[in-house]
């Protein structure tokens, strides 16, 4: 989802609604209200490929990235603009952009 698709999405909304988060599959109680937003100056690396025939996909900053390990295949790696929502505080206010 971009920021535009959101943005489109929650221009019905109520400003004062609490935002949620669902894992997918998730039972609806164990919905977690989004507390913390970052956006990252730089863009993170978005990866595509195959380990040991599984198909896999992530995101991350760049400089957390590192070498492609042996075994990956059919490895895309892409950068984009991110927005991360959270439901508490993480370990990404100790990363530093490159």
């Amino acid at each position: 989802m971009t920021v535009r698709e959101l943005m489109d999405a929650l221009r019905g909304a109520d400003p004062e609604s609490i935002v949620l988060f669902l894992e997918a599959y998730a039972d609806v109680g164990e919905s977690d209200e989004v507390s913390h937003l970052l956006i990252p100056e730089l863009a993170w690396v978005h990866e595509t490929g195959a380990f040991f025939g599984e198909r896999y996909e992530f995101r991350l900053p760049k400089s957390e990235r590192g070498e492609v390990e042996a075994g990956r295949m059919d490895v895309v790696q892409r950068l984009e603009r991110v927005v991360v929502l959270s439901n508490g505080p993480t370990n990404l206010r100790y990363l530093v952009d490159e």
